[in-house]
């Protein structure tokens, strides 16, 4: 009788599990932000963290996208720095699973994911990489519900989360510009509504503080007092070089919240209870440093 029961309970559980995978969950349209990293390859200190945030929408010939805004922060010497969000292009969904992507460069719309594939299909990726097939396909819990999770490859270290993307990245299955000085990228985490919907295990935070190379003696201390805070929030900086620095409060959509320059070594108190509860970083930039910290209002 046990014996029966156990097999009823697990027949019902593959049932349930297997009804929550068959509810479609599309691709976000608005206050969504992925966080991703790179490394050198050369030298495993040299991080590039970039996040991707969808804000607002717009029609380009006659098609309604979602506009999408990335930020860009790394501590290589050799390379430039500039970590306004820029606008990359526009993404959409249409009615059968497909994402589409137009870059703002181009004119014309590349298909980036289809969530209608099944095991064994071909999936869009860049025409540099051999052809990547659907191994198989389980499922992932995500904010309490399963999520479709195709697999490329036997032993689970490539897949694409529906409604999510690839972990390697947004635009990972099309990346191939810096693959011989980088690694290919990894999707840190994946931010909708003010909610951890993913989070990769390999990381131990979404938000990563990355500091330049000529930042290692600390001349700049950066610290905010209480956090998790209410909306009054003590800002505390040592900056013992006079140096310039500008401070930010960007929200998980993009939407810069509050700034203000300093040159001097400060204590101060910022109200931020007008603010909706969430996730915000709070961005420190002077001339060869940024530091960014998480700050969570509740």
């Amino acid at each position: 009788m046990k014996k029966i029961i156990l097999l009823f309970a697990i027949c019902l559980l593959q049932t349930n599990l297997k009804a929550q995978t068959n509810v479609y969950h599309p691709f976000p349209d608005s206050n969504a932000i992925w966080i991703e990293e790179w490394t050198k390859h050369m030298d495993t200190s040299v991080h590039y963290i970039s996040r991707t945030s969808l804000i607002g929408d717009t029609v380009i010939n006659a098609v309604n996208y979602n506009k999408l805004y990335s930020s860009f922060v790394h501590n290589d010497p050799y390379l430039g720095f500039d970590s306004s969000w820029k606008y990359t292009g526009g993404i959409r969904e249409d009615i059968t699973k497909k994402i589409y992507f137009l870059d703002s460069d181009s004119i014309n719309e590349m298909l980036i994911y289809d969530f209608s594939k099944n095991i064994g299909d071909t999936i869009p990726s860049s025409k540099n990489f051999a052809p990547l097939i659907i191994e198989n396909i389980d499922s992932i819990l995500i904010n309490n519900q399963y999520r479709k999770r195709f697999l490329l490859d036997s032993l689970g270290y490539s897949f694409i989360i529906e409604g999510i993307g690839y972990n390697g990245g947004l635009f990972g299955l099309f990346t191939t510009a810096w693959i011989f000085s980088w690694t290919l990228p990894d999707l840190v985490c994946f931010i909708q509504g003010g909610n951890i919907l993913y989070h990769n295990p390999n990381y131990n935070s979404c938000f990563r503080v990355i500091t330049t190379i000529d930042d290692k003696e600390y001349k700049h201390a950066f610290k905010l007092i209480p956090n998790p805070s209410n909306g009054l929030v003590k800002l505390e900086i040592e900056n013992t070089t006079n140096e310039t620095l500008k401070i930010e409060i960007i929200n998980v959509s993009g939407q810069q919240v509050y700034r203000k320059q300093y040159s001097n070594t400060i204590h101060k108190q910022i109200d931020l209870s007008g603010l909706p509860k969430g996730i915000y970083f709070v961005k420190m930039q002077g001339k060869d440093l940024i530091n960014v910290q998480k700050l969570v209002l509740q």
